[in-house]
């Protein structure tokens, strides 16, 4: 069935834990935080270390998100679903996705970017007829928020590119020899 813990969650990408963990950080798989993790467990056994003391250990010095961490963990969630979002939605992959953007503008935990959510699908209403135009629509998204942070903004053209397919450097540098 399944010969490790990453073959079930990552089973496309398993050859990951095959390369050292310098080699998949250089790649740029979903599933590369997993490979590392699965590599300390491996390095953690050999020592002889029980890991659930370790991780127990851990888990006392973790800290809460700071409003960087959040925001870019959102964006990364966000685009990802738009990016994988079906090409023909069903009405029904549309109610989830308004409910999922809707969710978000009603219960994020930082009230301005709450309430700059709201405002913006209100002036904005969502484009769910496609991947690429939700992928758009939450690139001008991302964008208003980019403007207001005084920050780059990012090239809506390459929004599938970056988010779904991988730009040709993100290909070449994952196009590992699997024999």
């Amino acid at each position: 069935m399944f010969d490790s813990f990453n073959d079930l969650f990552c089973n496309q990408f398993t050859y990951q834990l095959k390369y050292s963990p310098k080699q998949v950080e250089q790649t740029c798989f979903a599933c590369d935080q997993l490979a590392k993790w699965s590599e300390l467990i491996k390095t953690e056994e050999k020592k002889g270390k029980e890991i659930e003391k370790d991780s127990k250990k851990e888990l006392k010095y973790e800290c809460p998100l700071s409003k960087e961490e959040l925001g870019h963990s959102t964006w990364n969630f966000l685009h990802t679903v738009a990016a994988f979002y079906p090409e023909n939605p069903s009405e029904k992959d549309k109610e989830y996705a308004y409910a999922l953007i809707n969710s978000i503008a009603h219960l994020y935990p930082c009230v301005y970017c709450s309430n700059h959510l709201k405002n913006y699908i209100e002036n904005n209403p969502l484009d769910l007829r496609s991947s690429k135009t939700f992928s758009l629509w939450l690139c001008r998204l991302h964008n208003s928020v980019n403007k207001f942070l005084k920050k780059p903004l990012f090239n809506c053209s390459k929004v599938l590119e970056r988010w779904k397919y991988g730009s040709k450097e993100c290909q070449k540098a994952t196009k590992l020899n699997l024999n």
